[in-house]
């Protein structure tokens, strides 16, 4: 980080990371029906996702969906919408991270410098 340029990558990287999850929240509430702005969903999602990363579930299934239930309704989407776009963003989550599983299972592990001498 004391070179300029990779700070500047670091907070670009750290926003998309951020802004990834209400682009498919976007994407989601529109499939339902729902034209809800982006600056709307920049309001309500990044507070619906700080309460779903609370230690009280598992996989924050339900909190999520309470989160959701609250923040979409107040933008005026009806409870059962707003609850399948928060089952459908944690099942978009759940599906990315077996793929990324899948892919650390099967890619072989280096090998230290170590066990390359023996």
């Amino acid at each position: 980080m004391f070179r300029p340029w990779d700070g500047y990558l670091a907070l670009l990287w750290g926003i998309l990371i951020h802004l990834f999850p209400i682009l498919l929240c976007l994407i989601l509430a529109r499939q339902a029906g729902y034209q809800l702005a982006f600056l709307q969903l920049c309001a309500v999602l990044p507070g619906v996702m700080l309460i779903s990363y609370l230690p009280i579930s598992i996989g924050s299934w339900g909190v999520r969906e309470g989160g959701m239930l609250v923040g979409l309704g107040i933008l005026g989407v009806p409870p059962d919408d707003a609850v399948f776009v928060g089952v459908a963003l944690g099942a978009f989550g759940l599906a990315s991270a077996l793929a990324g599983a899948l892919i650390w299972f099967l890619t072989p592990m280096p090998r230290s410098p170590v066990e390359q001498k023996s």
